[in-house]
């Protein structure tokens, strides 16, 4: 497991938590001394780790491609060689901003 990748997973603001589900358990999977967060996980996987159905899994998978936050690099893994291989994308969307204080400014960069 990548502790960066699950980092970055649990802050990146994907919208929706069924995608934030999906993408935290793609993080989960990705080998820890990996140069590239590449990862893969059948649909079917990830409906059972996840408890979301068959369907929301796609739209989340779905809503993260056109996020930019996973990409497909056009290989495939498993059994029938049906699972796409993923690449994380840290870089391509926006993290959560955590402001603590009360009286912080609503345009408060975060850092």
């Amino acid at each position: 497991m990548s502790v960066e990748a699950s980092k970055w997973a649990r802050m990146a603001d994907v919208q929706k938590s069924s995608s934030k589900l999906v993408l935290l358990n793609l993080a989960q999977l990705v080998r820890y001394d990996a140069d590239h967060w590449t990862v893969f996980a059948s649909i079917d996987y990830l409906a059972k780790v996840t408890h979301l159905n068959r369907k929301t899994v796609i739209e989340a998978l779905g809503r993260l491609r056109d996020l930019g936050a996973i990409q497909d690099t056009g290989r495939r893994a498993g059994d029938n060689r049906s699972s796409i291989i993923y690449r994380l994308c840290p870089n391509a969307v926006p993290l959560i901003c955590l402001l603590y204080t009360s009286d912080a400014a609503d345009d408060t960069p975060c850092v």
